[in-house]
């Protein structure tokens, strides 16, 4: 069963995450960790999309905990500078196609391009996919401290 399966993967990274950092002189475990991870996820049939959304959801709940909103500021603008790349690299690799122009499909030149466009595209997907569940984020986070701070002012009245 994939639900089962992913219920039963997604503990293993939450044990995995509760173990902390791992230091930088043994960051090849880490690299073993995430080849391992995404061969499992991709038998199960998870698109690499959603194995980075998965992963991406462990670090915002690391970074809901922390209570810390320079870090979330911090990972918006990385995000955003991700975006910024992706579509600059997109604009670009589509330009030197205009080159190309009265070549055929099959030149292997072409492919290559209109491959690599691909490929950009579906990582400008995920970045966007991860601004929008960081925002979302923020927005509970908001959400949740205006509450308090109603509360506390109610109680403050009585």
């Amino acid at each position: 069963d994939k639900e089962k399966d992913l219920a039963t993967l997604k503990s293993f990274i939450d044990e995995w995450k509760n173990y902390g950092r791992v230091p930088f002189n043994k960051k090849n475990i880490n690299v073993k960790y995430n080849t391992i991870l995404d061969a499992i996820l991709k038998k199960l049939g998870v698109s690499k999309q959603e194995s980075e959304l998965m992963k991406y959801g462990d670090k915002l709940k690391k970074l809901a905990n922390a209570d810390n909103d320079r870090a979330l500021l911090n990972e918006r603008t990385f995000i955003r500078r991700k975006i910024d790349e992706s579509l600059s690299e997109i604009r670009q690799l589509e330009n030197n196609l205009l080159f190309f122009s009265n070549t055929s499909g099959d030149n292997p030149l072409v492919k290559d391009v209109v491959k690599n466009i691909d490929r950009h595209k579906e990582t400008l997907v995920t970045w966007k996919a991860k601004l929008k569940n960081l925002n979302i984020l923020q927005h509970n986070l908001n959400k949740e401290e205006i509450q308090t701070e109603e509360e506390t002012d109610s109680s403050e009245d009585d």
